[in-house]
C-alpha cells in the first residue's frame, strides 16, 4: 500500500510509487456507485469512461478553485 499511496501523492509512477492493476477498477466502481465485481462483467469502456469523467471533474474543480482564489 505504500507504493499506491506514493503514486497517489506524486501523480506518477516511479521505482517506489506505482498503481496496482486493480486500483483503476476500484476507482471506477466507486465513481459509478457499483460493486467492483459487478463492473468486472461489463465492457472495459465503462471503466475508461468513469475514470475519464472523474478526471475531468477533478481538473475542472481545481481550475474553478484556482480562479476563485485569484
Amino acid at each position: 500500500m505504500t507504493a499506491l499511496r506514493r503514486f497517489l501523492i506524486l501523480g506518477e509512477e516511479t521505482s517506489q510509487a506505482w498503481c496496482p492493476d486493480w486500483y483503476p477498477l476500484m476507482r471506477a466502481a466507486r465513481y459509478l456507485h457499483v460493486p467492483p465485481w459487478d463492473l468486472l462483467d461489463k465492457p472495459f469502456y465503462w471503466q475508461a469512461w468513469a475514470l475519464a469523467a472523474e478526471q475531468a471533474e477533478n481538473e475542472a474543480q481545481a481550475e474553478l478553485a484556482r480562479r476563485a482564489s485569484e
